[in-house]
């Protein structure tokens, strides 16, 4: 009963303040700034709510809880200020983000990828069967006009398949495992070299706390330890096996592409050998008869259609300066050739027109050389 008294008198009191707090405001003060009014009294009233809230809320609690509330507090405060206790944080939350860490790596080897060992394993196989195939149909001879064009059509696709693959799946591959190699050499040093260092801040914790807190400081130190080598352990188990499962997976990628080269290089050397006709016979004489008809029925056509003078149409001037130039250019360049050549006539004598060069003296060095 007087608990909710005391929360109406409250409640009351707040309200009242409120509105009395309101109705002091003058009135050419909210008409000036009526924005910065609006905005300040619903948190002013909210300010004075809630501190009339935390009131009634302490004055609930029983007296005898009080003082434990307190030490709690205090006690609190001694942790933040603690060496070990910022240690012990510190290292926990360490231990926290590895095994997060962990955690995804073998999520991501238990799941698998997009590039799967066992599937790239049977398309490498698939292609070692198709070239296979390929060449025991070259070797038989027995090539029919269906064959033929698969050929063409694997010889088409394999060099964007060859493009595709190292563009997508070879490159993801070997990203991913000079990923995990690189994650998993960290963590083999981490498991050996990291114990100078870890002692070096234990000593260090231990130089700020007192001598008798010693021995439960290196209990804590040695557990939390053993936790974090666990997870590392861990660690080091996820990536070795997902650094064998990416190796696999590039072997094949990369047995894949080696099959499809040979293949390309194979058809490349054999396409120009294969018939992808019939032979000639009757049927292509008839063909070739029917072309040749329909190639002098279109020139004809064209011919007559060329005499129509109703199907002419007026000449551009741009054909009518070509034209013109068509004719005048070769007469202007016969001309131009008889000119240079009576200058030439007139400018060089007449042993250089014959072609009568003076002739070199042929000396004979052969005794001189003997008697060298």
């Amino acid at each position: 009963m007087d608990r909710a008294a005391m929360d109406g008198d409250a409640h009351g009191t707040s309200l009242a303040f409120s509105r009395e707090h309101i109705s002091r405001r003058p009135s050419a003060s909210i008409k000036n700034s009526r924005t910065l009014s609006g905005a300040m009294v619903p948190l002013f009233v909210l300010g004075m709510i809630l501190i009339v809230h935390g009131q009634e809320e302490q004055a609930r609690q029983p007296p005898e809880r009080l003082p434990a509330q307190k030490d709690a507090i205090e006690t609190a405060q001694g942790d933040l200020d603690d060496p070990l206790e910022q240690y012990r944080a510190r290292r926990r939350a360490e231990i926290l983000e590895l095994e997060a860490r962990v955690v995804k790596n073998e999520q991501a080897l238990a799941a698998g990828t997009d590039l799967a060992p066992e599937e790239q394993h049977a398309l490498a196989d698939r292609a070692e069967a198709d070239f296979v195939q390929i060449k025991q149909l070259l070797v038989d001879g027995n090539v029919s006009r269906l064959d033929a064009l698969r050929l063409n059509n694997d010889f088409r696709r394999i060099g964007p398949e060859r493009d595709r693959i190292r563009r997508n799946e070879l490159t993801k591959i070997e990203t991913q495992l000079q990923y995990y190699e690189n994650t998993l050499t960290t963590v083999e040093l981490e498991l050996i070299e990291d114990s100078l260092v870890v002692q070096a801040e234990h000593d260090a914790v231990l130089e700020r706390l007192a001598p008798q807190r010693h021995s439960q400081a290196r209990s804590d130190f040695a557990e939390l330890e053993r936790s974090y080598k666990a997870v590392l352990a861990r660690q080091k188990v996820a990536l070795t096996k997902l650094v064998a499962r990416a190796s696999e997976t590039l072997d094949q990628v990369t047995r894949r592409l080696r099959v499809l080269e040979e293949e390309y290089g194979f058809i490349r050397t054999h396409i120009f050998w294969v018939r992808d006709q019939e032979p000639l016979g009757l049927a292509t004489v008839q063909h070739v008869g029917r072309e040749l008809k329909r190639l002098v029925k279109g020139m004809l056509t064209l011919a007559e259609e060329s005499s129509d003078r109703k199907s002419w149409a007026h000449p551009s001037s741009e054909f009518l300066t070509v034209a013109v130039a068509a004719v005048i250019l070769p007469l202007g360049l016969f001309r131009l050739r008889r000119l240079l050549r009576r200058r030439i006539t007139r400018a060089l004598p007449p042993s250089h027109l014959h072609g009568n060069q003076v002739k070199p003296i042929k000396v004979d060095m052969s005794h001189a050389i003997k008697r060298t």
